[in-house]
């Protein structure tokens, strides 16, 4: 996740809002994503060495792992 301060979050907010009145013009809906999600559904559709060397693994309770995916 990445931190975007003042003078960089009006820049992102201006082409965000842009963007969604172009997305609103074209009838294009938004949609919501999960950021965590179960380990094993991001491996099946991941290298290893994404799972194993470049991602964020948290333990939600024992025996379940959820990994930060972006």
């Amino acid at each position: 996740m990445k931190d975007f301060y003042s003078l960089d979050l009006r820049e992102v907010n201006f082409i965000l809002t842009i963007v969604e009145e172009i997305a609103e013009l074209y009838c294009y809906e938004e949609i919501e994503v999960h950021l965590l999600e179960p380990i094993e559904i991001f491996a099946a559709k991941s290298s290893n060495e994404l799972v194993n060397e470049q991602s964020f693994i948290v333990e939600k309770k024992e025996g379940e792992k959820l990994i930060l995916s972006s």
